[in-house]
């Protein structure tokens, strides 16, 4: 059976990683010319929403991880006659009468209870097994999510299927000189540079990434950058900001727009990934897209998502870590080898074949 009626909870629409899932699953939609979806959104968003991409809107007005949300839903799932509601989050609505269809991304809320208030993580922990024994399809970005969702949830055997995320295409349309000019003088970067982008979250690893920098650049002339939260945030990186050997060496750009951002891997010499837990990890990807050498921490989902076409470092070895920081900046055979392996290697990496999978869930789901 097709599901012929879809209905989805876009409310995280701007969101800084669900929101780009959304974003660009309804691009797919939109583009595929895909007919009867019905878009729940966030009051502040549905006239946009609806502009944008040409499909059914309605606001719902529950705010997000409140009780609300958990029949608001389910309410007008059933007046609008849906086949198949899908939850791009954790939290999927009670006494649903279609049939669902929920992503969870990682388990970030269940590893690192530390990051959340008490009543926060009870009911991520509480919504998270609800989903995962009344979803009909759930969907991960990664095997990696999917192993450690069937440990800690033993109701989603069956049920879970693995869809990678896409990168956009905007990180490979090269940046003209001028561009790249007036974004290093803005930004005050003279000299090649690492490129770090996300949180500054203790399962980041920022500190191992700052004590390989330190000992890397005691011989070499490169700078660390980073874009996202500012790692001077984090609960290790005082000394190495108080460090007057590494005093103008570290840049951060904090939250940086798309353009920008694109800007910044582009211009990067090289991208890495510390992560102790990542449920995709855009960052790498994002790097291969724009043409640059990544390297990613051996844990979690990174393995599998930068493959054969990056290198990969013991999270906890900063020694490590250093000799890839000295082996990529001082072998261009090396660099031209991964650039091209990257190239091809995000190929299978597209929103298109995201939405395409994922519209195939929903059928799962109703068949």
């Amino acid at each position: 059976m097709s599901a012929n009626h879809i209905g989805i909870d876009v409310r995280k629409y701007r969101d800084f990683g669900i929101g780009t899932y959304i974003q660009n699953l309804l691009d797919q939609y939109r583009d595929s010319n895909k007919q009867g979806i019905t878009l729940f959104a966030a009051p502040t968003d549905a006239a946009e929403i609806s502009a944008r991409y040409g499909m059914t809107t309605e606001t719902n007005r529950s705010p997000k991880y409140s009780l609300g949300e958990l029949f608001t839903l389910s309410r007008q799932a059933r007046r609008h006659g849906l086949d198949v509601l899908h939850s791009p989050h954790y939290t999927l609505p009670l006494l649903l009468h279609c049939k669902s269809v929920v992503t969870i991304h990682d388990l970030i809320h269940i590893r690192f209870p530390e990051y959340f208030s008490a009543p926060q993580h009870l009911y991520a922990k509480m919504m998270i097994s609800h989903a995962c024994s009344s979803a009909d399809r759930i969907i991960v970005d990664s095997r990696f999510t999917q192993t450690d969702v069937e440990r800690e949830f033993p109701t989603s055997v069956g049920k879970i299927e693995t869809i990678h995320l896409g990168v956009s295409e905007r990180f490979s349309v090269p940046c003209v000189p001028e561009e790249k000019e007036a974004f290093r003088k803005r930004h005050g970067l003279t000299k090649p540079y690492i490129l770090y982008v996300g949180s500054s979250k203790q399962h980041k690893n920022i500190g191992v990434l700052l004590r390989a920098y330190k000992k890397f650049s005691s011989s070499a002339d490169m700078d660390l950058v980073s874009a996202g939260e500012l790692l001077s945030m984090n609960a290790e990186s005082g000394e190495y900001f108080a460090d007057q050997t590494l005093r103008g060496k570290i840049h951060e750009l904090g939250k940086i727009d798309d353009t920008t951002l694109v800007t910044a891997y582009q211009c990067a010499a090289m991208v890495v990934l510390p992560s102790l837990y990542e449920g995709f990890g855009f960052s790498v990807v994002e790097a291969m897209k724009a043409g640059v050498p990544a390297i990613g921490a051996r844990s979690a989902s990174i393995p599998e998502v930068i493959g054969e076409a990056g290198l990969l470092f013991d999270p906890h070895s900063s020694d490590e870590l250093a000799g890839l920081f000295a082996r990529v900046a001082g072998d261009d055979i090396l660099r031209r080898s991964l650039i091209a392996r990257g190239h091809e290697h995000v190929k299978q990496f597209t929103w298109e074949r995201c939405a395409r999978q994922t519209l195939a869930a929903y059928d799962k789901a109703c068949s």
